[in-house]
């Protein structure tokens, strides 16, 4: 499991003008029943526990209980640690962000930001 709260977008597409609901699972655990109604793009954000999202592989499951839908996308946001290997700590990043280092030295606390490019 995950440390931190992560977020599950589901992208759906209503095909006809009627109500739509399902439900979403995610490794075997309900994560919401959604409902909208209309044709069209619906988005949905759902919460998920530490303990839903694994690390490596996950499945998400959607079982339609109204209405007629299409799946578009799902995406899954969480938070993302750095670990240091021997003497180095390897950081990427998508694009320019800063990250916070956090290390114990005789004892104490301390914190280094570095932006990463």
């Amino acid at each position: 499991a995950l440390d931190d709260e992560s977020l599950l977008t589901a992208h759906l597409w209503g095909f006809a003008n009627e109500e739509q609901r399902a439900r979403l699972w995610l490794n075997g655990t309900l994560v919401g029943e959604l409902e909208w109604t209309g044709a069209g793009p619906h988005l949905e954000n759902l919460n998920l526990a530490p303990s839903v999202l694994r690390r490596g592989p996950n499945t998400v499951e959607l079982e339609a209980l109204k209405g007629s839908f299409f799946i578009d996308s799902f995406a899954v946001g969480y938070r993302r640690l750095f670990h240091a290997e021997g003497d180095a700590l390897h950081l990427v990043s998508k694009g320019d962000e800063t990250v916070t280092v956090e290390y114990v030295r005789d004892g104490e606390r301390q914190a280094v930001e570095y932006r990463v490019m």
